[in-house]
Protein backbone atom coordinates (compact mmCIF):
# COMPACT_ATOMS: atom_id res chain seq x y z
CA UNK A 1 0.00 0.00 0.00
CA UNK A 2 2.67 2.24 0.91
CA UNK A 3 4.19 1.58 -2.59
CA UNK A 4 1.15 2.81 -4.25
CA UNK A 5 0.72 5.64 -2.11
CA UNK A 6 4.08 6.88 -3.11
CA UNK A 7 3.81 6.63 -6.65
CA UNK A 8 0.44 8.07 -6.61
CA UNK A 9 1.86 11.11 -4.98
CA UNK A 10 4.20 12.54 -7.23
CA UNK A 11 1.93 11.73 -10.41
CA UNK A 12 -0.30 13.62 -8.51
CA UNK A 13 1.58 16.89 -8.41
CA UNK A 14 2.84 16.73 -11.98
CA UNK A 15 -0.93 16.44 -12.79
CA UNK A 16 -1.58 19.49 -11.05
CA UNK A 17 1.27 21.24 -12.05
CA UNK A 18 0.64 20.64 -15.91
CA UNK A 19 -3.09 21.53 -15.36
CA UNK A 20 -1.72 24.79 -13.47
CA UNK A 21 0.58 25.28 -16.47
CA UNK A 22 -2.09 24.93 -18.98
CA UNK A 23 -4.33 27.51 -17.00
CA UNK A 24 -1.69 30.14 -16.31
CA UNK A 25 -0.78 29.51 -20.37
CA UNK A 26 -4.31 30.12 -21.11
CA UNK A 27 -4.90 32.97 -19.06
CA UNK A 28 -1.61 35.10 -20.62
CA UNK A 29 -3.06 34.06 -23.94
CA UNK A 30 -6.43 35.38 -23.07
CA UNK A 31 -4.69 38.18 -21.24
CA UNK A 32 -2.96 39.46 -24.55
CA UNK A 33 -5.78 38.84 -26.38
CA UNK A 34 -8.11 41.50 -24.39
CA UNK A 35 -5.03 43.85 -23.90
CA UNK A 36 -4.59 43.75 -27.71
CA UNK A 37 -8.36 44.53 -27.93
CA UNK A 38 -8.49 47.10 -25.76
CA UNK A 39 -5.95 49.19 -28.04
CA UNK A 40 -7.50 48.78 -31.11
CA UNK A 41 -10.70 50.29 -29.22
CA UNK A 42 -9.01 53.39 -27.65
CA UNK A 43 -7.62 53.99 -31.65
CA UNK A 44 -10.64 53.70 -33.08
CA UNK A 45 -11.29 56.68 -30.94
CA UNK A 46 -8.13 57.92 -31.26
CA UNK A 47 -7.25 57.93 -27.29
CA UNK A 48 -3.69 57.77 -28.41
CA UNK A 49 -2.03 57.30 -24.61
CA UNK A 50 -4.23 54.35 -23.71
CA UNK A 51 -3.86 52.87 -26.77
CA UNK A 52 -0.04 52.67 -26.53
CA UNK A 53 -0.50 51.37 -22.92
CA UNK A 54 -2.35 48.50 -23.50
CA UNK A 55 -0.42 48.06 -27.09
CA UNK A 56 2.18 47.64 -24.73
CA UNK A 57 1.11 45.36 -22.62
CA UNK A 58 0.19 43.11 -25.22
CA UNK A 59 3.46 43.31 -25.99
CA UNK A 60 5.37 42.76 -23.03
CA UNK A 61 2.35 39.97 -22.01
CA UNK A 62 4.11 37.03 -24.77
CA UNK A 63 6.69 39.13 -26.97
CA UNK A 64 7.18 36.21 -29.61
CA UNK A 65 3.45 36.16 -30.90
CA UNK A 66 2.12 37.61 -33.72
CA UNK A 67 0.15 39.23 -31.80
CA UNK A 68 2.87 40.94 -29.64
CA UNK A 69 5.04 41.95 -33.10
CA UNK A 70 1.47 43.65 -34.21
CA UNK A 71 0.98 45.31 -30.89
CA UNK A 72 4.71 46.72 -31.62
CA UNK A 73 4.03 47.67 -35.28
CA UNK A 74 1.06 49.53 -34.47
CA UNK A 75 2.13 51.32 -31.21
CA UNK A 76 5.24 52.23 -33.17
CA UNK A 77 2.96 53.70 -35.67
CA UNK A 78 1.06 56.06 -33.17
CA UNK A 79 4.29 56.86 -30.39
CA UNK A 80 6.28 58.31 -33.87
CA UNK A 81 3.66 60.03 -36.05
CA UNK A 82 0.71 60.24 -33.77
CA UNK A 83 2.28 61.34 -30.36
CA UNK A 84 5.79 62.50 -31.26
CA UNK A 85 6.76 59.89 -28.62
CA UNK A 86 9.73 58.98 -29.62
CA UNK A 87 11.32 56.83 -26.88
CA UNK A 88 8.06 55.12 -27.11
CA UNK A 89 8.30 54.88 -31.10
CA UNK A 90 12.20 53.44 -30.32
CA UNK A 91 11.19 50.90 -27.62
CA UNK A 92 8.04 49.70 -30.62
CA UNK A 93 10.82 49.35 -33.59
CA UNK A 94 13.36 47.41 -30.65
CA UNK A 95 11.01 44.91 -30.04
CA UNK A 96 9.97 44.73 -34.57
CA UNK A 97 13.93 44.63 -34.82
CA UNK A 98 14.28 42.00 -32.17
CA UNK A 99 11.11 39.26 -33.26
CA UNK A 100 9.58 40.36 -36.60
CA UNK A 101 10.29 37.18 -39.11
CA UNK A 102 10.16 39.74 -41.49
CA UNK A 103 13.75 41.14 -42.78
CA UNK A 104 13.03 44.13 -44.61
CA UNK A 105 10.93 45.57 -41.88
CA UNK A 106 13.49 44.69 -39.31
CA UNK A 107 15.98 46.78 -41.35
CA UNK A 108 12.96 49.68 -41.72
CA UNK A 109 12.54 49.63 -38.11
CA UNK A 110 16.74 50.29 -37.50
CA UNK A 111 16.00 53.06 -40.31
CA UNK A 112 13.64 54.69 -38.81
CA UNK A 113 15.15 54.42 -34.79
CA UNK A 114 18.39 55.99 -36.98
CA UNK A 115 15.90 58.85 -38.00
CA UNK A 116 14.47 59.32 -34.87
CA UNK A 117 18.03 59.78 -33.07
CA UNK A 118 19.13 62.09 -35.73
CA UNK A 119 16.29 64.22 -37.27
CA UNK A 120 13.56 64.29 -34.12
CA UNK A 121 15.37 64.27 -30.67
CA UNK A 122 18.84 65.34 -31.98
CA UNK A 123 20.73 62.66 -29.89
CA UNK A 124 23.33 62.82 -32.05
CA UNK A 125 26.02 59.87 -30.00
CA UNK A 126 22.49 57.41 -30.73
CA UNK A 127 21.95 58.23 -34.04
CA UNK A 128 25.82 57.60 -35.13
CA UNK A 129 25.43 54.00 -33.47
CA UNK A 130 22.22 53.22 -34.87
CA UNK A 131 23.31 54.31 -38.36
CA UNK A 132 26.56 52.34 -38.03
CA UNK A 133 24.34 49.41 -36.91
CA UNK A 134 22.65 50.05 -40.54
CA UNK A 135 25.71 50.11 -42.15
CA UNK A 136 26.10 46.21 -40.81
CA UNK A 137 22.55 45.47 -42.52
CA UNK A 138 21.87 44.89 -46.12
CA UNK A 139 21.69 48.13 -48.07
CA UNK A 140 22.25 49.80 -51.39
CA UNK A 141 24.70 52.12 -52.51
CA UNK A 142 22.39 55.14 -52.38
CA UNK A 143 21.65 54.55 -49.08
CA UNK A 144 25.18 53.72 -47.97
CA UNK A 145 25.77 57.38 -49.18
CA UNK A 146 22.76 58.76 -47.02
CA UNK A 147 24.29 57.00 -44.07
CA UNK A 148 27.64 57.83 -44.09
CA UNK A 149 26.75 61.00 -44.57
CA UNK A 150 24.26 61.45 -41.19
CA UNK A 151 26.95 59.89 -39.39
CA UNK A 152 29.83 62.87 -40.37
CA UNK A 153 26.83 65.22 -40.20
CA UNK A 154 26.23 64.13 -36.35
CA UNK A 155 29.93 63.93 -35.47
CA UNK A 156 29.78 67.75 -36.37
CA UNK A 157 27.34 68.51 -34.20
CA UNK A 158 28.91 66.48 -31.44
CA UNK A 159 32.10 69.30 -32.27
CA UNK A 160 34.27 66.18 -33.26
CA UNK A 161 35.06 67.70 -36.41
CA UNK A 162 38.20 65.27 -37.30
CA UNK A 163 36.04 62.27 -36.93
CA UNK A 164 33.12 64.52 -39.25
CA UNK A 165 36.25 65.46 -41.99
CA UNK A 166 37.21 61.45 -41.90
CA UNK A 167 33.81 60.28 -42.47
CA UNK A 168 33.25 62.73 -45.32
CA UNK A 169 36.61 61.71 -46.82
CA UNK A 170 35.48 57.77 -46.70
CA UNK A 171 32.27 58.89 -48.26
CA UNK A 172 33.75 60.75 -51.16
CA UNK A 173 35.56 57.06 -51.90
CA UNK A 174 32.46 55.33 -52.53
CA UNK A 175 31.52 57.75 -54.82
CA UNK A 176 30.86 56.48 -58.33
CA UNK A 177 32.25 59.19 -61.32
CA UNK A 178 28.91 60.42 -62.18
CA UNK A 179 27.34 61.34 -58.77
CA UNK A 180 27.22 64.64 -57.83
CA UNK A 181 29.91 65.60 -54.97
CA UNK A 182 28.68 68.99 -54.80
CA UNK A 183 26.84 68.29 -51.17
CA UNK A 184 29.65 66.47 -49.57
CA UNK A 185 32.53 68.52 -50.65
CA UNK A 186 30.24 72.06 -49.31
CA UNK A 187 29.83 70.09 -45.86
CA UNK A 188 33.48 69.38 -46.48
CA UNK A 189 34.22 72.75 -47.05
CA UNK A 190 32.63 73.87 -43.96
CA UNK A 191 34.60 71.82 -41.42
CA UNK A 192 37.84 73.28 -42.88
CA UNK A 193 36.63 76.89 -42.07
CA UNK A 194 34.94 76.04 -38.60
CA UNK A 195 38.29 74.69 -37.91
CA UNK A 196 40.26 77.95 -39.73
CA UNK A 197 41.86 75.71 -41.70
CA UNK A 198 41.19 78.35 -43.99
CA UNK A 199 43.63 78.05 -47.67
CA UNK A 200 41.97 74.71 -47.77
CA UNK A 201 38.44 75.64 -47.21
CA UNK A 202 39.11 78.69 -50.01
CA UNK A 203 40.41 75.85 -52.48
CA UNK A 204 37.28 73.89 -51.66
CA UNK A 205 34.91 76.54 -52.04
CA UNK A 206 36.32 78.07 -55.16
CA UNK A 207 36.35 74.73 -56.80
CA UNK A 208 32.72 74.23 -56.04
CA UNK A 209 31.96 77.73 -57.72
CA UNK A 210 34.29 76.73 -60.86
CA UNK A 211 32.77 72.95 -61.35
CA UNK A 212 28.88 73.83 -59.84
CA UNK A 213 28.09 77.54 -60.36
CA UNK A 214 24.47 77.06 -60.49
CA UNK A 215 24.29 75.11 -56.98
CA UNK A 216 26.67 77.01 -55.31
CA UNK A 217 24.68 80.23 -56.01
CA UNK A 218 22.00 78.51 -54.81
CA UNK A 219 23.87 77.76 -51.56
CA UNK A 220 26.08 80.88 -50.70
CA UNK A 221 28.92 79.13 -51.44
CA UNK A 222 30.60 82.97 -52.46
CA UNK A 223 29.40 84.06 -49.18
CA UNK A 224 31.27 81.10 -47.33
CA UNK A 225 34.45 81.73 -49.46
CA UNK A 226 33.84 85.54 -48.74
CA UNK A 227 34.01 84.57 -44.92
CA UNK A 228 36.98 82.56 -45.35
CA UNK A 229 38.41 85.37 -46.94
CA UNK A 230 37.26 87.59 -44.22
CA UNK A 231 38.48 85.24 -41.01
CA UNK A 232 41.82 84.50 -42.67
CA UNK A 233 42.54 88.78 -42.87
CA UNK A 234 42.29 89.26 -46.55
CA UNK A 235 39.82 91.21 -46.15
CA UNK A 236 40.47 92.71 -50.12
CA UNK A 237 39.89 89.09 -52.10
CA UNK A 238 36.57 89.33 -49.56
CA UNK A 239 35.35 92.26 -51.12
CA UNK A 240 36.19 91.22 -54.91
CA UNK A 241 34.21 88.01 -54.13
CA UNK A 242 31.18 89.51 -52.82
CA UNK A 243 31.23 91.99 -55.41
CA UNK A 244 31.46 89.50 -58.27
CA UNK A 245 28.29 88.14 -56.58
CA UNK A 246 26.35 91.25 -56.16
CA UNK A 247 24.95 91.80 -59.52
CA UNK A 248 23.35 88.52 -59.42
CA UNK A 249 22.83 87.49 -55.70
CA UNK A 250 18.64 87.15 -55.05
CA UNK A 251 19.46 90.17 -52.09
CA UNK A 252 22.20 92.63 -53.64
CA UNK A 253 21.50 94.96 -50.31
CA UNK A 254 22.34 92.42 -48.79
CA UNK A 255 25.68 91.89 -50.49
CA UNK A 256 26.40 95.55 -50.39
CA UNK A 257 25.51 95.63 -46.47
CA UNK A 258 28.22 93.09 -45.87
CA UNK A 259 31.04 94.94 -48.48
CA UNK A 260 30.30 98.20 -46.46
CA UNK A 261 30.82 96.21 -43.13
CA UNK A 262 34.43 95.02 -44.46
CA UNK A 263 35.43 98.66 -45.33
CA UNK A 264 34.64 99.61 -42.09
CA UNK A 265 36.88 97.63 -40.89
CA UNK A 266 39.78 98.07 -43.40
CA UNK A 267 39.08 101.88 -42.41
CA UNK A 268 40.07 100.92 -38.86
CA UNK A 269 42.48 98.51 -38.82
CA UNK A 270 45.93 100.26 -37.84
CA UNK A 271 47.89 102.48 -40.29
CA UNK A 272 44.63 103.19 -42.77
CA UNK A 273 43.53 106.43 -43.32
CA UNK A 274 40.21 105.82 -40.15
CA UNK A 275 42.85 104.85 -37.74
CA UNK A 276 43.99 106.94 -34.50
CA UNK A 277 45.26 106.65 -31.92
Amino acid sequence: MGMVRNNWVPRGIKLILLLSSLVLTGCRVNYQTVEFRRAEEAAEVKDWAKALRHYDRAVRSRPRTAMAIEAARRGSRIAHLETSEFMTAIEFYRHLILYSPDAGERVDAQKKIASIYFEKISDYAGAIRAYSHLLELPHSTEEEKDIRFNIAKAYFYLNNFYQAATEVKDLLKILRPEDSKFEYLAFRGNILLTTKRHDEAAAVFEDLIKNYPEEAMKENVQLSLAVTFEEKGDLNKAIAVLEGVKKIHPSPDFIELRINRIRERMANLPGAGGFSK
